[in-house]
């Protein structure tokens, strides 16, 4: 658990009640939270209504994102729960115990918890141990969502490539400082965060590559490197 307290952990949302901030009615209170585990991105909630119903909020029609309350833009924000709906992204639940595994075949370990933080676009990123020595022992590694390079259909393996390893933080303090003090372009709405190590650069390049990969080049050579993956 983190001690901040602009971030918690993925299952902290359930329970959160949801509003909707046309009429100030209560919509119900979110029972699953859905991500896409590569681009690090809430996709949506299963939400329980007050009628007993169970039904989808989409992200996308999400107004904000508080400590107390999620604010859905209004009453009708709300859909029938289809199961096709979030069919692609995992139930955060689903990542817990998932291996993490670099693009070069090393086992850097498990997911043992996902975390959010409470923003208007929430940063998702994952802890990752290596065994439960490593929690007794108090040693934790964080790495963003956005670093994902695939995650297995049965959600038992999350590929990253060899950089987001390397560049694990300690703490989600660290990590958080990386991203913010790092980020200076802004951030499209099809653009993810990838972690890259830092070179010795004096100036903003801006590149793209055969992949469609845009590389970021901070003018400090201090801050963490970004790759901008662009989605196609």
């Amino acid at each position: 658990m983190s001690e901040r307290d602009d971030v918690l952990p993925v299952s902290g949302l359930v329970g959160r009640t949801v509003l909707s901030l046309a009429t100030g009615n209560k919509l119900g209170s979110v029972s699953d939270v859905f991500l896409d585990a590569v681009d690090g991105r809430i996709i949506g909630f299963t939400v329980d209504c007050p009628d007993g119903a169970h039904k989808h909020l989409s992200f996308s029609s999400v107004y904000s994102f508080g400590h107390d309350a999620i604010m859905a833009d209004g009453d009708k924000a709300l859909s029938s729960a289809d199961e096709s709906t979030f069919s692609n992204s995992p139930n955060a639940r689903e990542l817990s115990g998932a291996k993490v595994i670099t693009a070069s075949g090393s086992v850097i370990g498990q997911i043992a918890g996902v975390y959010v933080t409470a923003l208007a676009e929430p940063f998702v990123f994952y802890e990752v141990r290596e065994s439960l020595l490593d929690a007794l022992l108090g040693r934790r590694r964080f790495i963003p969502a956005s670093a994902g390079h695939a995650l297995s259909d049965d959600r038992s393996r999350l590929i990253v490539p060899d950089e987001a390893a390397e560049n694990a933080a300690t703490s989600i303090d660290d990590l958080l400082n990386m991203l913010v003090q790092s980020v200076s372009p802004p951030r499209g709405p099809n653009d993810t965060i990838v972690i890259l190590p830092e070179v010795d650069e004096d100036e903003t390049i801006v590149r793209t590559d055969d992949d469609e990969t845009v590389v970021h080049v901070d003018d400090d050579a201090d801050k963490t490197v970004l790759r901008w993956r662009r989605r196609r």
